[in-house]
């Protein structure tokens, strides 16, 4: 079984303000069908065959992202949740999703499409929901797999710090 490792970023510093990408960036507060569905297939391409990859099919994922948004993971937070769009186009390159889950803005998925990876574009979508999330909360969180080196060090560069992997254990202690 993978372990799965929680981290948390302390938000205080999260007041400036990233505005490079503010053009190219959606809010999901509001988001169609159309989007919701192109929103699982981008979840699907990047997760598919990597190390975070748990056999959906893109008709599973598109359930996943529709359960999410209806409360899986606790209230889902499209204010707080963006998608970098291709210029010009309605393709999504990359999606940051996050969710109220047991009273915290929880992280769900961080993903990047395939063809548009190593441009740092999961850095330049996290530090606008960092940026997002302050304005209402003291922290964010996120989960991990404990294998997924690349995705612990780009967390690690944007201030997150690994905290357990015990819920209530760490919950209790924010």
């Amino acid at each position: 079984m993978r372990q799965k490792i929680i981290m948390k970023k302390i938000l205080a510093s999260e007041k400036q303000f990233y505005r490079e990408l503010q053009g190219e960036l959606m809010s999901l507060e509001n988001m169609t069908a159309v989007q919701q569905q192109k929103l699982a297939q981008l979840l699907w391409e990047a997760f598919h065959g990597s190390i975070d990859d748990l056999g959906e099919t893109p008709e599973e994922m598109e359930q996943e992202v529709t359960e999410m948004i209806a409360g899986k993971y606790g209230k889902f937070l499209g204010k707080h949740s963006f998608a970098l769009l291709e210029e010009n186009k309605e393709e999504f390159l990359g999606c940051v999703l996050v969710s109220f889950f047991r009273e915290i803005p929880l992280i769900i998925y961080v993903s990047v499409s395939p063809a548009a990876r190593g441009q740092k574009l999961s850095t330049k979508i996290m530090n606008q929901v960092m940026q997002s999330l302050a304005q209402e909360y003291e922290a964010a969180y996120l989960v991990v797999i404990e294998e997924n080196l690349p995705a612990r060090k780009i967390y690690q560069g944007l201030g997150f710090e690994e905290v357990g992997s015990d819920w209530d254990r760490v919950l209790n202690e924010k």
